[in-house]
């Protein structure tokens, strides 16, 4: 349960008198902007490589010689980016 005073906080933020809703509200609205930032990032390595995270995945397969390691290191956090991206998105359909 929360405390009065951190109800107090949250309603005056967004406006809402209700408690539930005004939570509801912060935490649809971190999800969104979350979600933004990485589809941001998405969209920096898509535009980097000129490809989309699938393709690289299956052009680094055929990369005899493997991957440089700032190559490698990008490649992982483009997963990563890509996996948080499926997470986020599916916890926000649960909260709209």
């Amino acid at each position: 349960m929360l405390n009065t005073e951190i109800i107090e906080k949250i309603c005056l933020l967004t406006g809402e008198n209700n408690a539930e809703k005004a939570l509801e509200f912060i935490v649809v609205d971190y999800l969104s902007l979350k979600i933004e930032q990485l589809q941001n990032k998405i969209s920096f390595f898509e535009s980097k490589w000129k490809m989309n995270y699938e393709e690289f995945e299956k052009k680094s397969v055929e990369m005899s010689d493997g991957f440089s390691y700032t190559t490698e290191k990008e490649y992982l956090e483009w997963g990563e980016t890509v996996a948080a991206l499926k997470y986020y998105s599916k916890i926000k359909e649960q909260w709209t």
